[in-house]
């Protein structure tokens, strides 16, 4: 029911002068307070606006391929490292 009455109230809110009016208008017709219908609608808000920006995920992509990015290139360079003083993994002799 709180669902379909905060519905009803977003649907009709072009109709009526002011939010107030609304929330009287429909909580007369479906039998309960204003009031009730005016909290209904704030804890409803959330859930129906969208949300927008950044989420947690796209958030930490970033991060992630940074810090995969850096273990990569200090991996690399210790590799080249090893081979460039000669410290590196024996290479097979010409013959």
């Amino acid at each position: 029911m709180r669902v379909c009455a905060v519905r009803l109230l977003l649907d009709h809110e072009g109709e009526h002068p002011s939010r107030c009016a609304v929330i009287m208008s429909i909580g007369a017709k479906i039998g309960c307070t204003a009031q009730t219908l005016s909290e209904w609608v704030m804890n409803a808000n959330g859930r129906l606006r969208p949300q927008v920006g950044v989420t947690t995920d796209m958030a930490a992509k970033p991060k992630t391929l940074e810090r995969e990015n850096r273990n990569s290139a200090e991996g690399y360079s210790v590799d080249f490292m090893l081979i460039f003083v000669g410290r590196g993994p024996p290479i097979a002799k010409r013959r």
